[in-house]
C-alpha cells in the first residue's frame, strides 16, 4: 500500500476545485494549465478531448459561452494515492445552470474522476473521466 502524502492530495484535490471554479468565473480557458500536455477530458460517451491543443479549443469555446453562467458544486472528495507520481481524486458533481428555467435545481448530477501526475515539478490532471449519474450539461 501507498502512504498517504497530505500535500499530494491537497494538491490534486485543489486542481479539480480550481478548474471548476475557473470555468464558473469565466476562466475557462485556463484550466487547460492544469492539465499535462498528453491531458484527456471526457464527459460520458459525448466529448472526449486530448493533449493540449484539443483542450485548448475545448476550453476557450466554454469560456465563449458568456451567456451561460454556472456553478460547479464538488462533494464528498476522495484521494487514493496510485504511485509516488501518480494519483486519483473523485468527487460527486452537482451542476447548476443558473440562467436555466430552474436555477435552484441541479441540471446534473455526476461522478468526476481526475488521475493526476507529478510533472515539471509539479501536479496536473492527466485525465478527467465525467460519468453522468442524472440530468445533463
Amino acid at each position: 500500500m501507498i502512504p498517504l502524502d497530505t500535500d499530494a492530495c491537497h494538491a490534486c484535490q485543489d486542481l479539480m476545485i480550481r478548474s471548476y471554479r475557473l470555468v464558473d468565473e469565466g476562466h475557462a480557458g485556463r484550466v487547460t494549465e492544469l492539465f499535462t500536455d498528453d491531458g484527456r477530458f471526457a464527459v460520458g460517451d459525448s466529448i472526449e478531448v486530448s493533449g493540449k491543443e484539443s483542450l485548448a479549443s475545448f476550453f476557450a469555446a466554454r469560456e465563449a459561452e458568456k451567456e451561460r453562467k454556472t456553478r460547479h458544486c464538488l462533494t464528498n472528495l476522495s484521494f487514493s494515492p496510485i504511485s509516488a507520481d501518480e494519483a486519483a481524486v473523485r468527487a460527486t458533481l452537482l451542476l447548476f445552470v443558473l440562467n436555466g428555467s430552474h436555477p435552484t435545481t441541479p441540471s446534473a448530477l455526476a461522478d468526476v474522476e481526475d488521475r493526476c501526475r507529478w510533472e515539471g515539478g509539479g501536479w496536473r490532471i492527466a485525465e478527467r473521466t465525467t460519468t453522468l449519474v442524472a440530468g445533463g450539461a
